[in-house]
């Protein structure tokens, strides 16, 4: 027995509980020779023998228990007995069993001094924990913690085993930093070209992690369910074995609580009250006999060990437990997440190792990589020095390369621009054939680009045909026969045709000549085709044409075509009437056949061209296109009257005289020619009508007056018959004044547009809206005919727009808007004063055309002086030019003045006063004083704009400025308002700028 039992016993021995009789027979014949058999294993035992005689020889009977048997005194004895054997087992008595015992044993215990002999300790019964208020916040669901459970394992081969990992992050990242780094994880993934099974879980994967990610509320519901799935296993694995015979011990419940804040994250609070309801609550079990002692730990953001509070580092890992926060410098624990300021300490450790990572990265000129990992960094810890200094460093070498990568490519498309005119020249030669010009273009496309693909199949067989042709080239000395030499010549072209050796060659032999030349008969023409020689390479054709006769050589006639490839033409120059020959020679190069191929005589048939009729009083005219061959026969009919023949006096015309108005006359034209043989020939014939009358008189006094808003008042004498027609013509060639035509109002306004509107009577209003001459053509129509009058010209001339004058240091730049239908503008200018006119003999007079003023987009003059300019718009007709009223520009500075004062105004306030004034301007510009106190202000820019001038057409100009501008002194300055204005005048200072508070 330990020393535990002896104190119970002499505390039970203390009051006198036992029979006397018994107690002292127990004593000395079993107890106190047992207690002296071990007197050696403990020296208390003496003593407590010595107590328990001592207690004998009290007086048993003054307490109370001399009515107790001895089978009673027995049993209570054995009991205790037992209870003090239990209670050596673990040395702990409980609050609850003491108390159990005080009461039955009642008669045997006096309770002080039980409490004061009680030696060993009195613990507190065990209490149930409380359930933390965080244990009730609602979990992820369990079939979607499975479902990403089951993707995590098709990736990588089951590496991960939750959405932390398989980003890389600490599970005390901020939402914010581990919603960023799934996106961009999620992007990258979306751009894997291969979509395998893994491709598609990680794709799922990564879209839950951004769902869960968005919002905080979201991310504690997945922490909540990560953490139960491993205490699940803990309670499958470890619990259930610790809970052996539905009992748990102190040591088994307090390895429990570890386990579960070691393994799953819980807090200790969370963990406590999470075994005992495994324990307690679902399996059943007694609960410990007492609270254990479990000391409060902090768990390693790495590794998770528990380790004490008073540890700095993990025991473990090593891994600092406490941190100082970047931001405010205070320390902090790890495990608390957020620092008083606010800032994420868990992303302290991530931004380190991101920054650590893209030095690694920049270091193996990792750029992306680097600039990935600076990016995570600084969402981790936005004011961290080394990845901020990083960043800089990358922005530089992204700087480099860029410039770098832009003159790489600038040279690179200059070098396929250079590439492409190449190749579409190689293109074009081997089309045509030249190949010995296609090959020097394929060598300076090699030094060009040398990657092209043409290189490979245009220059490969240029460089094989032309081995081929040099080949045969040097044969050709060799060969003795002509014809061999032909045939091999020929060859040659017909894979080279810019080899010039071969064409010489060939050339010192004449061709052959063609044969069968046929001639077809079209109309105003003639179409010839011919047979070419037999040859390997056809010649070239030289056509003769001859009048009168059939050429018997190339220089026998014409040579209307000297260089054909071809086997037909047409020959559209020939005229009606004439007797032609032709012939067609073979050439090649210097070298014409002399045989050749002949035609017979040919000749066109044809009736005139243009045939008109314009009838007058009792007179018909005719016109048509003169002949240059053949004789002109008209026959006039008329209903009643007998067919008369007529001859023509001159040619192309005819007028027909002494017939009746009003009576339809229509005269056939046949032309008669001789053919070859001599034979006369007569042609069909063209007819027509025409009925003689009187026509209109024709408008010969129309006036027009034009309005300074370019309105046009029209006057003329009114026709005694007829409607007179005023149309607005552009077209310089108008009919002469009488020219009648055969046509209504229809067709004239098919041919000139519609008519000036309301001219019933003899005056019209019309608005001009066109730039440059205007012809207004005055038309009489009646009974079909239209009868011309004389035209006036009226014009319109619009100024220049937006004129404009630029200073670039060393000229003067004059710049305007062209109106339209104007291109050419008179310039006129001189450095002493305005231009008095266009006609100024002393200034400098220049015309200027659009087409030179777009070489370099303005007027220009050296700067070393200032000009005045004058701009007139500039109309021709019929050689001369009219000009438009002119625009001015002046280049010298006009100097403005201003001074300071003050007066009383009519309410007795003072007033301060800036008049300016300009002794040689038009007007003065709007102008703007600025106020400043503790200097003059130097620019526009500088002060306060305490008033505004507006433009004035007067030469001085006044500015109030109240009272509250100068309560104290201060420095008032004028300037030009328009910063484009600012370069024609200058501003002079008064002496004293500074305004001084007038005396109060």
């Amino acid at each position: 027995m330990n020393e535990n039992i002896y104190t119970e016993l002499e505390l039970f021995l203390d009051p006198p509980i036992i029979h006397p009789e018994e107690l002292k027979n127990e004593l000395e014949n079993k107890l106190i020779p047992e207690w002296n058999k071990k007197v050696n294993a403990s020296p208390k035992f003496k003593a407590l023998t010595e107590t328990a005689r001592k207690y004998l020889q009290r007086d048993l009977a003054t307490l109370g228990l001399a009515n107790l048997s001895n089978t009673a005194w027995k049993e209570k004895l054995d009991e205790l007995i037992r209870h003090i054997t239990e209670y050596e087992r673990d040395g702990i008595l409980e609050e609850s069993e003491y108390k159990a015992l005080k009461t039955k044993f009642s008669p045997f215990f006096k309770e002080k001094t039980i409490e004061s002999k009680l030696h060993f300790p009195v613990t507190p019964d065990f209490q149930p924990p409380a359930k933390p208020a965080s244990l009730n916040d609602e979990a992820m669901s369990i079939s979607e913690m499975d479902a990403m459970t089951a993707d995590l394992k098709l990736i990588a081969d089951g590496s991960y085993s939750n959405l932390y990992e398989l980003l890389s992050m600490s599970r005390t990242s901020t939402t914010k930093a581990l919603l960023e780094t799934a996106k961009e994880i999620n992007e990258k993934n979306r751009r894997v070209p291969q979509k395998t099974s893994e491709v598609d879980a990680k794709n799922r994967v990564l879209g839950k992690a951004i769902t869960i990610f968005k919002d905080d509320t979201f991310r504690k519901k997945y922490d909540i369910a990560l953490k139960r799935r491993p205490f699940d296993k803990l309670c499958r694995e470890y619990f259930d074995l610790r809970a052996t015979g539905k009992t748990v011990s102190n040591e088994d419940y307090e390895l429990s609580v570890k386990d579960a804040q070691q393994n799953c994250g819980y807090s200790q609070a969370e963990a406590e009250w999470l075994v005992y309801d495994y324990y307690i609550n679902q399996r059943k079990c007694s609960p410990p006999r007492h609270k254990a002692d479990i000391k409060p730990t902090l768990q390693c953001p790495a590794c998770f060990h528990l380790n004490d509070v008073s540890f700095n580092l993990c025991s473990e890992c090593g891994t600092p437990l406490k941190i100082e926060c970047p931001q405010c410098r205070k320390e902090s624990l790890f495990s608390t997440g957020y620092c008083q300021c606010g800032f994420a300490l868990g992303d302290r450790a991530n931004a380190i190792m991101a920054t650590k990572e893209a030095k690694k990265a920049l270091s193996e000129n990792k750029i992306d990589e680097a600039k990935s990992w600076v990016r995570k960094s600084l969402i981790y810890w936005k004011d961290n020095a080394d990845a901020l200094a990083l960043r800089s460093q990358i922005d530089v070498i992204e700087k480099q390369e860029t410039e770098r990568k832009r003159k790489e490519q600038a040279e690179l498309e200059q070098k396929r621009k250079q590439a492409a005119v190449l190749e579409n020249k190689i293109r074009e030669l081997t089309a045509k054939k030249y190949l010995f010009e296609a090959e020097k273009v394929v060598t300076e496309l090699k030094e060009v680009y040398p990657e092209s693909a043409i290189l490979q199949n245009e220059g490969k067989q240029v460089a094989a045909t032309l081995s081929t042709v040099r080949s045969d080239l040097a044969k050709l000395p060799n060969i003795k026969t002509t014809q061999e030499k032909l045939d091999l010549c020929e060859s040659i072209i017909e894979r080279v045709n810019d080899c010039y050796e071969a064409k010489q060659a060939l050339e010192k032999f004449p061709p052959l000549p063609p044969s069968n030349l046929q001639v077809k008969e079209l109309p105003n023409s003639f179409q010839l085709s011919w047979t070419p020689p037999q040859a390997r390479r056809v010649p070239h054709f030289i056509l003769v044409r001859k009048t009168g006769g059939i050429p018997v050589s190339a220089s026998d006639g014409e040579q209307i075509a000297k260089d054909l490839d071809g086997t037909t033409y047409t020959d559209s120059t020939c005229s009606i009437g004439v007797i032609y020959g032709y012939a067609v020679f073979s050439r090649r190069g210097e070298q014409i056949e002399t045989t050749g191929t002949q035609s017979k005589l040919l000749q066109l048939i044809g009736d005139v061209q243009n045939l008109q009729t314009q009838p007058n009083d009792s007179t018909v005219t005719l016109t048509w296109t003169p002949l240059s061959a053949g004789s002109v026969k008209i026959i006039r009919s008329s209903e009643g009257i007998a067919d008369k023949e007529i001859f023509s006096q001159k040619p192309g015309y005819l007028q027909d005289s002494n017939l009746k108005n009003g009576q339809i006359y229509t005269y056939k034209v046949q032309v008669i020619f001789k053919n070859p043989e001599g034979k006369e020939i007569i042609t069909p014939g063209k007819t027509v009508s025409c009925k003689p009358v009187l026509p209109p008189s024709a408008v010969l006094d129309l006036k027009a007056d034009i309005q300074p808003n370019d309105e046009v008042l029209l006057h003329w004498t009114p026709p005694k018959k007829g409607h007179v027609y005023i149309f607005v013509v552009k077209e310089k060639n108008l009919p002469v004044a009488g020219f009648i035509q055969q046509t209504g109002l229809d067709g004239l306004i098919k041919i000139y547009g519609k008519p000036i509107e309301n001219t019933e009577t003899n005056s019209a209003n019309w608005q001009n809206t066109e730039t440059g001459y205007i012809s207004l053509l005055p038309v009489t129509v009646e009974n079909g005919l239209a009868v011309f009058g004389n035209s006036v010209s009226v014009h319109k001339i619009e100024e220049v727009k937006n004129l404009r004058l630029y200073n670039s240091g060393t000229h003067w730049h004059l710049r305007w808007d062209w109106a339209n239908n104007v291109d050419k503008v008179l310039i006129v200018y001189r450095n002493d004063q305005p231009p008095k006119g266009k006609n100024d003999n002393v200034a400098v007079r220049k015309v200027l055309s659009k087409k030179e003023y777009d070489v370099e987009d303005a007027f220009s003059l050296s700067a070393n002086q200032d000009y005045y300019f004058a701009v007139y718009v500039l109309l021709e007709k019929d050689g001369k030019f009219t000009a438009s009223k002119g625009i001015h520009r002046q280049t010298h500075k006009t100097i403005i003045k201003y001074s300071l004062s003050f007066r009383r105004g009519s309410s007795g306030e003072i007033e301060g006063v800036v008049e300016i004034t300009a002794e040689n301007a038009e007007s003065l510009p709007a102008c703007i004083v600025k106020r400043a106190e503790d200097r003059p202000p130097l620019t526009r820019h500088e002060g306060a704009q305490i008033a505004s001038s507006a433009e004035s057409q007067r030469k001085r100009s006044g500015v109030l400025l109240p009272k509250k501008y100068f309560a104290e002194d201060c420095f008032i300055r004028v300037f030009i308002k328009d910063v484009q204005q600012s370069g024609l005048y200058r501003i002079i200072d008064p002496p004293q700028r500074e305004l001084e508070l007038y005396p109060r």
